[in-house]
């Protein structure tokens, strides 16, 4: 937790608020490998993901006081962003490789961001002279979430992997903060304008999970190589100050981008009775979750003789992760399921909210500012504009060559076997700002006009469905 210095009073301007400078960027997950004639037994996990971006939690310092202008608030620059996994290889050039444990190398978190920045100051001209307020501090970006390792499996006889295989995106740090007010200006001065706010973090996309054998039987459970979702956006825009004209309020970015699906390659030798099986697991390359929006811009100040100040602009939602990719080459295919868990091989594209079975949820909810009210016969501000709602990411690949026989095993739940299915889009619940009055003068044709409501974006394109591929 970090608190900057307050800006001083000045005998001109007042001193800006302390800003408070990026938090570092996690470290690169690391590698593990060996390569052996001998059989390899692995029955402790190995975890190989990168490291998280710092976060941020703060308080900027608020700008001082001047004679000829005010300080701004203190700037918060922007949290860390994850790094991306390490790498897992075993291989044995005669023997066979049993796993008993959970394989990692997943994607490091974006940094989140949870703090205020600090209010502009106000203005304290004297008589007759103007001075213009302090702009509230600004808040840079959230930590972009880093993409999955690799684990790279290689055996002559057999593979067995009964645990999990995971090499996940990170997912993107959200951005959850409130940037400082505009101070207000003296006499005819200018207002400073609320803070603004950039953007959540973008997720990392899955990485590559490769199991192959020259001449031998793959078995395996769970795989996971999607892409990891995009940071929230939930942060709230300062409110632009009030004085002889009104400032603007301050603006917000985007959510995060769902990161693409990765790759995953079984392999086996193509002579009998070399055979592939899912065993009471899932594989799979998914798309990642877009962020969810629901910033709210600050409103626009009030103009005591001039206009109104506009209202704060809110972002896009980010889009949601493309599929990946899953790739089965063997000689027969085998999907058992003995237990409810479907067993399923999944490259769906990313959907625009964290529950698809229920689209009337707000993917995007975001509120733009309302223009401030004018003063005179002036001209009352803007709402803010609203920016558009994510698009569902499209369905991946999976392409199986099987040359003997294959069984495929129907799921009891009756849910999907083999999965490409384009991502599902919520329900667009935007707000747009309304306008601020227009000024109001004894004559009514001396009166001026109130401002335009802010326009909102249209919302997102469902994900187009992918492609199966099944040869033999």
């Amino acid at each position: 937790l970090t608190i900057s210095g307050i800006g001083g009073a000045g005998g001109n301007r007042g001193g800006d608020g302390g800003q408070i400078q990026p938090a570092g960027g996690g470290a690169l997950g690391g590698s593990i490998s060996s390569l052996t004639n001998g059989a390899i037994r692995i029955n402790a996990d190995i975890n190989v993901t990168g490291g998280a971006g710092g976060t941020i939690s703060t308080t900027s310092g608020y700008g001082g006081i001047g004679l000829t202008g005010a300080g701004g608030g203190g700037d918060i620059i922007g949290s860390g962003s994850g790094a991306k996994g390490g790498r897992i290889s075993f291989t044995t050039m005669k023997s066979d490789i049993i796993v008993n444990a959970d394989l990692k190398a997943d994607g490091g978190a974006g940094g989140n961001i949870t703090s205020v920045s600090g209010y502009g100051g106000d203005a304290g001209g004297l008589p007759g002279a103007d001075s213009t307020g302090g702009e509230g501090g600004s808040i840079g970006n959230a930590g972009g979430g880093a993409s999955g390792g690799s684990i790279d499996l290689g055996a002559e006889t057999g593979i067995t992997s009964m645990k999990l295989l995971s090499a996940d995106g990170g997912v993107g740090g959200n951005l959850a903060s409130t940037t400082g007010y505009g101070g207000t200006g003296a006499n005819f001065g200018a207002a400073g304008k609320g803070g603004s706010m950039l953007s959540a973090g973008d997720a990392g996309g899955g990485g590559m999970i490769s199991t192959k054998t020259t001449n031998g039987n793959v078995a395996i459970k769970d795989i996971n190589a999607n892409g990891g979702m995009g940071g929230a956006n939930t942060s709230i825009g300062g409110t632009g100050a009030s004085s002889s004209s009104g400032s603007d309020g301050g603006s917000i970015g985007n959510s995060g981008k769902g990161g693409r699906g990765g790759s995953v390659t079984i392999e086996t030798g193509q002579l009998l009775p070399n055979l592939v099986t899912i065993f009471n697991g899932k594989v799979k390359a998914e798309g990642g979750v877009s962020g969810i929006y629901s910033a709210t811009g600050g409103n626009g100040g009030v103009g005591l003789n001039g206009g109104g100040g506009n209202g704060g602009a809110v972002g896009d939602q980010g889009d949601a992760g493309f599929g990946g990719s899953v790739s089965i080459k063997t000689n027969k295919l085998n999907i058992i399921q003995t237990v409810l868990t479907p067993a399923l091989i999944s490259v769906n594209g990313g959907s625009t909210t964290t529950d698809t079975t229920n689209v009337a949820l707000a993917g995007y909810s975001g509120q733009s500012g309302e223009g401030g009210a004018a003063g005179g016969k002036a001209t009352g501000g803007n709402g803010g504009v609203v920016g558009r709602a994510g698009d569902g990411g499209g369905g991946g690949s999976v392409i199986i060559s099987a040359f003997g026989d294959s069984a495929f095993v129907s799921d009891v739940n009756g849910s999907d076997l083999i999965s490409a299915r384009g991502g599902t889009v919520a329900d667009d619940k935007a707000l747009s700002g309304k306008g601020g009055h227009g000024g109001l003068v004894a004559s009514v044709d001396r009166s001026g006009n109130g401002g335009d409501s802010g326009l909102i974006g249209r919302n997102g394109d469902a994900g187009d469905g992918g492609n199966i591929f099944i040869t033999g």
